[in-house]
């Protein structure tokens, strides 16, 4: 790992992770920390597959750690305002899988967190 690793958690282990668990090992330059799922049975073999030392059930737990400079945000989009805006506020740069939200309103939600807060949001 240099200085220029971004040290990153996954907020939802369904199948779009291994897409982007793929791409970040075969891209480097990251250092995927914690994978973040509903349930553990189901996010410990997508740890275990990539290699990423822990899981948690909460995002809020992914959020709270000092390690952690970004987040993927790879939930359903119903629930990307609620983790984007509380990623915005603990000072998490963050990529959000499309769809972007499930309403306009929601969208500038996201938008004016990470400007509020001054965090990178990216939209994969």
């Amino acid at each position: 790992m240099t200085e220029d690793t971004i040290r990153l958690g996954l907020i939802g282990a369904g199948d779009i992770s291994h897409y982007h668990l793929a791409g970040l090992q075969a891209a480097g330059g990251a250092d995927v920390r914690v994978i973040c799922g509903r349930h553990a049975d189901r996010v410990g073999p997508v740890a275990e597959q990539y290699g990423v030392p822990d899981i948690e059930t909460d995002y809020r737990t992914v959020l709270d750690r000092d390690d952690i400079d970004a987040v993927l945000i790879l939930t359903p989009e119903k629930s990307h305002e609620e983790i984007a805006v509380a990623a915005a506020d603990a000072g998490k740069a963050m990529m959000v899988q499309k769809p972007f939200a499930d309403s306009i309103e929601s969208c500038e939600s996201m938008i004016n967190a990470a400007e509020r807060c001054g965090v990178n949001l990216q939209v994969s």
